[in-house]
């Protein structure tokens, strides 16, 4: 919530929040889990179910700013994007837990994901 209201350009409110969700998974590691891998539990569904909209509808705004801004494609579909970035950071977070040859860094991999995505949305 905080990283969304600071002020700054849509992609850094983006980068900022990619990197407060990596730090919370670092920090929480069986809270992000709970999170990203919800218990088949009604309840715990329906929360963090909402919790995503949640987060994923403000990801979704700062997309739209930057659409506004004329810095993003006009064309991308924001709430997918919000979704497919959101979906893209877990990855990354579950990467960086493995210990075989497939793991990553998380900062270099958020690097990397900040990177690519830029390249992908901003406007050229």
């Amino acid at each position: 919530d905080e990283v969304y209201a600071r002020s700054g350009t849509p992609e850094e409110r983006i980068r900022a929040a990619a990197t407060a969700y990596l730090q919370f998974a670092l920090e929480s590691p069986h809270q992000f889990r709970l999170l990203a891998n919800p218990p088949a539990v009604p309840e715990a569904l329906t929360r963090i179910e909402a919790l995503t909209v949640e987060q994923n509808g403000k990801l979704a705004d700062a997309l739209r700013d930057g659409i506004e801004s004329g810095i993003i494609r006009p064309d991308l579909d924001v709430e997918k994007t919000a979704t497919l970035l959101w979906a893209a950071m877990n990855g990354i977070i579950g990467l960086s837990w493995r210990t075989d040859r497939d793991h990553f860094e998380p900062m270099a991999a958020l690097e990397l994901f900040g990177d690519i995505v830029g390249d992908g949305i901003r406007q050229h």
